[in-house]
């Protein structure tokens, strides 16, 4: 197995500037998924600059194999179809809403990840990527507290399955953003980080 090097976007506009780091985002490809490509390529430097996400690089080398983002968010989660257990541990962090069956609370957002298809034998595996930002995201909740991380994908069952096989469960299921232009649904899923 490969030993990846995490980095900050941050870190990266610092030290190489921001003319360099477009030039490194734009090698990326992701055929699955535009909205991967397309936020690494033409909105991870901005939410950098605005803090309103933080983007990790995932290297192997000098090549560039993926990334993760992570944002925080408010979210409404719809607690009927979670086990006793899971809803216990939710409520511990937040707070009832005036819907049934409904807690609210901020947590990490999973916003993007992806794995470069432009590398060829890219050595990095879902499985890993995904860990990786978990294993992120505990390490500021080591500091800040929280136990829960979510994320939402698209309707696809390959991809639902591969998240559920990771330990993340179902929590909603809506419409994309409209300003994403999508009639695809959405599926939130949230872990309990232990």
């Amino acid at each position: 197995m490969s030993t990846f090097l995490q980095v900050n976007l941050e870190d990266v506009l610092k030290i190489l500037g921001e003319g360099e780091a477009n030039r490194l985002l734009s090698t990326f490809k992701c055929p699955l998924n535009n909205d991967v490509e397309t936020f690494i390529r033409k909105k991870a430097i901005a939410f950098t600059r605005q803090a309103l996400s933080r983007t990790y690089l995932i290297f192997d080398g000098s090549s560039l194999v993926g990334f993760f983002a992570l944002a925080n968010k408010f979210i409404h989660i719809d607690t009927a179809g979670l086990s006793n257990k899971l809803c216990s541990r939710i409520s511990r962090f937040a707070r009832s809403s005036s819907q049934q069956n409904t807690l609210s609370l901020a947590a990490p957002l999973i916003a993007q990840i992806g794995k470069n298809f432009a590398v060829t034998d890219n050595p990095l595996k879902g499985d890993d990527l995904l860990s990786m930002s978990c294993n992120k995201v505990a390490e500021a909740q080591f500091i800040l507290g929280g136990k829960l991380v979510y994320l939402e994908c698209d309707g696809n069952p390959k991809l639902q399955t591969f998240y559920e096989r990771n330990g993340f469960a179902v929590f909603s299921r809506c419409r994309a953003d409209e300003d994403r232009h999508k009639s695809k649904p959405l599926i939130g899923m949230l872990k309990y980080l232990s």
